[in-house]
């Protein structure tokens, strides 16, 4: 990911011109009727506890239940790639404990999907495992560390699981259902192991349990590097959204209210195929490109196949393609950057050029 995860978690990445990575998840939780919800912040949470606040724009500010922050252990900085350490659930179990559930629903914020997790739970009782994992006919781009490969069987089971993922037509979306007394089993009996990813557990105990497996057959993009987040912003405008199920009436995807004024268009202003988000003020050329929040573009620049973050100001005659700018950048006068679709060109938070 580069600069873009430098100073932030990839939950609190910025998508799609006004939401965060983790709204995804959180969103699908709440719309499956889930109310109460913890969130592990393990590193870089400051961008995250500002985003969430209490919850309310989830509707998860309540007496009972509600939106937990939960502290991650300090492993978690050296490795943003471990999902759910044992070390965390070990010291927030108390809550698992206090809310008696049969089932616990785990997502990562890797990926962009409206997952229908009633559905999934319904499915995971049906089968009578003590685990689902949740996945998409589909293959990797690339080979990502801490990922989980496996096979399914025709009753819908997890096969075997496999050591590279060029072997599978199976792409794990980062979300699975845990009994809860399995749960409990797996924490108390590992409590010394706390680096320990519970996936990894998981996998390590085919001989004693069953694992489900629930194929996801709408809109779901795994994020897992700075090209897939470029590619999948991207796409957001090659096919209508109306198509998908990301973004329907009937399960919003829910993100913290920011009010600002509607974008102005000044002057000789063009903009084609672009999403453009509130309080911006355009004065030059935008295409196919996506502008967050308060972004200001000057009169003679042309800013094509990019993703400029909130609060960027690109000054007169400016020439962008195919480059990410990050939030606060300021670019001068005449200044021209340009990366490819396969490598994109990032500017790192708050940088002048």
């Amino acid at each position: 990911f580069g600069s873009l995860l430098t100073r932030r978690s990839l939950a609190t990445l910025p998508f799609g011109a006004r939401y965060r990575m983790i709204d995804f998840p959180l969103s699908s939780l709440v719309n499956a009727g889930i109310s109460t919800v913890g969130v592990i912040a393990p590193y870089y949470y400051r961008s995250l506890i500002d985003h969430l606040e209490s919850g309310r724009s989830w509707n998860l500010d309540k007496r009972e239940g509600g939106l937990f922050i939960m502290p991650g252990t300090v492993f978690g900085i050296k490795n943003p790639q471990a999902r759910f350490l044992i070390g965390d659930l070990v010291r927030n179990s108390r809550i698992i404990r206090n809310y008696k559930t049969d089932y616990v629903v785990f997502m990562d914020t890797s990926c962009v999907m409206n997952a229908d997790v009633s559905k999934v739970l319904e499915a995971h009782e049906k089968s009578g495992c003590q685990v689902t994992f949740v996945y998409k006919k589909g293959k990797l781009k690339d080979e990502i560390v801490n990922t989980v490969n496996f096979n399914v069987d025709a009753k819908g089971r997890v096969k075997e699981f496999l050591d590279s993922y060029d072997k599978t037509n199976n792409m794990f979306l980062g979300a699975f259902v845990v009994n809860c007394d399995f749960l409990m089993e797996m924490i108390n009996g590992y409590n010394m192991f706390k680096n320990t990813d519970l996936i990894d557990l998981i996998k390590g105990s085919t001989d004693k349990i069953s694992i489900n497996a629930f194929e996801y057959k709408d809109y779901a993009e795994r994020i897992d590097s700075a090209y897939d987040y470029y590619r999948v912003s991207m796409s957001l405008m090659d096919e209508p959204i109306a198509d998908t199920n990301l973004f329907i009436d009937e399960k919003p995807i829910y993100t913290k209210v920011q009010d600002e004024v509607p974008c102005l268009y000044i002057g000789n202003a063009k903009v084609k195929n672009s999403i453009v988000a509130s309080g911006c003020v355009i004065r030059g050329e935008v295409e196919n490109s996506i502008i967050f929040r308060s972004v200001r573009i000057a009169e003679g620049s042309v800013v094509r196949n990019s993703i400029i973050m909130q609060h960027a100001d690109i000054g007169r005659n400016v020439v962008l393609s195919d480059a990410i700018l990050d939030k606060y950048v300021t670019i001068g006068e005449g200044k021209c950057l340009k990366g490819s679709p396969d490598s994109p060109t990032i500017v790192e938070k708050g940088t002048n050029i």
